[in-house]
């Protein structure tokens, strides 16, 4: 559930700086238009854009995020734990009332 609301939440806010990037140049795609450019080659033009942005991002991430993995596991406290006979064996729950513990071994009528 947490993995579907972080991929909505990074889809809006992707969403969002396309439309912030498009809004700043609107100039831009005006002079295009003039130029002579198809509605179709601004569309284009802008996904490319959007694109190589996202899959530039999405390189860095990778990246900076092993990177980090590595200096987690290089620099970071070991993360081990050992157990000893005495939990192991013992694993069923302790009960102090003596009449609740009589209870569970009491069978069915």
């Amino acid at each position: 559930m947490l993995a579907i609301i972080a991929a909505v939440a990074a889809f809006l806010v992707a969403a969002l700086l396309t439309l912030s990037s498009i809004g700043k140049r609107v100039r831009e795609i005006g002079t295009l238009k003039a130029l002579g450019w198809s509605q179709r080659l601004v569309v284009r033009q802008v996904l490319g854009e959007c694109l190589a942005t996202g899959v530039a991002g999405g390189l860095v991430g990778v990246v900076l995020g092993v990177l980090a993995a590595a200096a987690i596991g290089a620099f970071g406290p070991s993360l081990s734990a050992e157990l000893d006979d005495r939990s192991v064996r013992d694993r069923r729950p302790r009960t102090r009332n003596k009449r609740l513990l009589a209870r569970r071994r009491r069978p069915f009528p």
